[in-house]
């Protein structure tokens, strides 16, 4: 089966996996062959994988980059200390995206307005939805697992990397992720020496605002074990006030960052959010405005939609209550 593609280019990997773009020497077809060995360490994650592909190929989502076709590899392999030795692989062909992923899409452009922003959250939130529908955990999202393709001027967002991902109805343990993107129930546990803890797929929905944050605000709001630890003592996350976000945008993250999972919105409930369904957010909408003493001419329903969003923020006692409530100001002025 690996006859039937040339390598081009190695394209990333890991200690237990290896990522190549490919070229379908029948077809001339650009796709990417990624390989992940399979031993007593990985063969659940593998089998894992493999079967959340096939389920993902039955139902042919949208937004998600799953496998094109599947196979198991045997390669004669050479080390230095054991001499040449068989290695068997979990192979999975899939789509190729043009436009590499999202991390550095963020990292080589010029922060994204909020409007621009919109359709990549949309996208990778539909993602979300459907893995959430079908009891797929990710346990993984993060900006590098977002693929990106341009076609015909526009670009497009897709999950990726099930490597990791776990299909059940229930609760699941594990200590897993990337630290950065993890939710608080779990990097808890590594700092008081647990093992396991159980959780389930609103650690997703952490994840996922931690994305929507970095995607709108250019940094992670916690990256460093320091970080980590100050989150724990004062559980508050800070967002630079220079961003200028809609309060739109800020009730969309707390929604997602929220301490208590059961406080976490669902990625149905995210979709229906006004981030989500405010198709064009003017400057003057759900904006702070610090000049108390400059009125600004807003429509009735962008001011009846900010304070029914402030009424909420405020019941809702958020632990980010240092996103200066206390300056909110906007005026209505009469046509």
């Amino acid at each position: 089966m690996s006859d039937k593609y040339e390598i081009i280019a190695k394209i990333g990997g890991s200690s237990y996996s290896k990522v190549f773009k490919v070229k379908n020497k029948l077809s001339n077809e650009i796709v990417v062959k990624k390989m992940t060995e399979i031993d007593p360490n990985t063969k659940k994650y593998t089998d894992g994988e493999r079967k959340i592909n096939e389920m993902l190929r039955s139902h042919t989502p949208k937004f998600i980059n799953y496998s094109i076709e599947e196979f198991i590899e045997t390669n004669i392999e050479f080390n230095p200390a054991l001499g040449h030795i068989s290695k068997q692989y979990s192979v999975l062909i899939l789509p190729y995206c043009n436009a590499g992923d999202l991390e550095k899409y963020i990292e080589h452009k010029i922060l994204l307005s909020e409007d621009n922003a919109k359709p990549i959250i949309y996208q990778i939130l539909m993602a979300v939805e459907f893995c959430h529908q079908h009891n797929i955990i990710h346990r993984d999202l993060k900006l590098q697992n977002i693929l990106l393709n341009t076609l015909d001027s526009t670009l497009y967002a897709y999950l990726c990397d099930f490597g990791i991902s776990k299909q059940t109805e229930f609760s699941t343990q594990s200590v897993l992720g990337t630290y950065s993107y993890m939710a608080p129930e779990i990097f808890e546990a590594l700092f008081i020496n647990r093992v396991s803890i159980g959780y389930d797929k609103r650690v997703d929905i952490w994840s996922f605002g931690i994305m929507v944050y970095k995607i709108l605000i250019g940094s992670l709001p916690l990256n460093y074990i320091d970080d980590f630890r100050a989150f724990l003592d004062h559980k508050t996350i800070k967002v630079d006030e220079s961003r200028g976000l809609s309060l739109c945008a800020l009730s969309f993250i707390e929604c997602c960052l929220q301490i208590d999972p059961n406080r976490r919105k669902s990625a149905s409930y995210l979709l229906e959010h006004e981030f989500m369904t405010c198709s064009h957010i003017p400057w003057y909408y759900f904006k702070w405005v610090e000049d108390e003493g400059k009125n600004q001419k807003i429509d009735s329903s962008a001011y009846n939609s900010t304070i029914s969003m402030q009424n909420r923020k405020l019941e809702s006692n958020v632990f980010m209550s240092d996103v200066l409530l206390s300056s909110f100001s906007l005026y209505l002025e009469n046509e």
